[in-house]
């Protein structure tokens, strides 16, 4: 396989698990919104919802378990979330760095040495092109399936 069908490849799966992962962060920040929702029900001292508790699959509880076991699932919850975000914040940092153009290092411009002569001295020429691998944009063409992806 090609280095570029490697990273197309890397970028592809990179770019699954962080649609997964936003998928399962919208599902933590709905759960832990009704979890807090319950809480501040409780706080005011008013019935919480039958339908937000049934939602959260706490089982029959009243009054200082109830809150115990909000608390306890508040925590996990908030838990998973920080860990999601931390690694959804690795895969965006792959998928920045995988997208980078190999060829020019993301500068879009590659350079080329020369040398002249004239008379008995000899010059260093040095000239900087549009990279042909990118055409200048300094990013490595990924696919179309990593892109509707991110």
């Amino acid at each position: 396989m090609s280095e570029l069908g490697g990273r197309v490849t890397d970028a592809f799966l990179t770019a699954k698990s962080l649609l997964s992962q936003n998928k399962e962060q919208k599902s933590l920040v709905k759960t832990i919104t009704i979890i807090e929702q319950v809480l501040e029900d409780l706080r005011a001292n008013r019935s919480p919802n039958k339908t937000l508790l049934d939602f959260l699959e706490i089982g029959p509880s009243k009054g200082f378990a109830l809150r115990m076991k909000l608390r306890g699932l508040l925590s996990i919850k908030k838990s998973k979330l920080q860990k999601i975000v931390s690694s959804m914040k690795q895969d965006i940092d792959i998928l920045q760095k995988i997208s980078v153009c190999p060829y020019c290092g993301g500068s879009g411009e590659e350079q080329s040495h020369g040398y002249e002569r004239s008379g008995r001295r000899i010059h260093t020429t040095i000239s900087l092109d549009k990279c042909e691998q990118c055409g200048g944009s300094g990013k490595s063409e990924l696919g179309r399936d990593v892109e509707k992806i991110v």
